[in-house]
């Protein structure tokens, strides 16, 4: 069975806070604290597989 923790690292990430929207069923995944400004999320939409976060690869931005 698939699924996501607190504390689960993803791609060199850890997963902060996971939170459910009771109307549309949407999952926000949030990587860092909300007061980060380097935080990061993911919504994973009601109809998509958490596949979507297991699976994801950050993009690294150069500094040159």
């Amino acid at each position: 069975m698939k699924e996501l923790k607190i504390g689960q690292e993803i791609d060199g990430r850890t997963i902060d806070h996971i939170t459910m929207d009771e109307d549309t069923r949407d999952m926000v995944v949030r990587f860092g604290n909300s007061c980060d400004p380097y935080s990061l999320t993911i919504v994973v939409k009601h109809n998509e597989s958490i596949d979507k976060v297991l699976n994801h690869k950050w993009e690294t931005q150069d500094a040159g």
